[in-house]
């Protein structure tokens, strides 16, 4: 960071290389510098967006999730999984459908794989698809079971 006359800040990236002498010693310099202001502004935008969805998604009384349906990874799961369920989101993301499998209702499987496979499928060119409903059963980690029910929607296709 650099603060000009009159007080306005820029942020710089700096790469250089030195050039040695035959004694090893360096003598000087190459490089250049790039004003990154704006980039880093929007990085910083950015992160605080992420932080207060952070905050509000765990406010929440309910379980969040985003699931990316080209690489059918989850990319989010909120803090409401430890808060209704116990366990860990980070243990959601990591084993994914797997996990779900595990926490869900076994009669209740295959009524949420069909709905979701006929959302899925619905082609790219109709217009938003709109908010879907599941209602379905989840163990908690102390073994009892809870009715949840999900509201899903399609954020985008391609």
């Amino acid at each position: 960071r650099i603060v000009l006359p009159g007080g306005r800040v820029k942020t710089l990236r700096r790469i250089a290389e030195a050039v040695y002498n035959s004694e090893g010693e360096a003598r000087h310099l190459i490089g250049t510098t790039q004003d990154v202001t704006e980039q880093y502004q929007v990085q910083q935008a950015l992160a605080e967006q992420q932080t207060l969805l952070r905050k509000i998604t765990d406010a929440a009384p309910s379980i969040i999730i985003s699931y990316h349906l080209g690489t059918g990874q989850y990319v989010f799961v909120s803090d409401g999984l430890r808060t209704l369920l116990g366990y860990e989101p980070e243990q959601a993301l990591a084993e994914g459908n797997d996990f779900f499998k595990t926490v869900i209702h076994p009669d209740d499987i295959a009524a949420i794989v069909q709905r979701k496979t006929e959302i899925i499928a619905t082609p790219n060119a109709e217009p938003a698809e709109g908010i879907h409903e599941f209602r379905y059963r989840m163990r908690h980690q102390n073994g009892a079971w809870r009715w949840f029910h999900t509201y899903a929607t399609v954020f985008d296709r391609n």
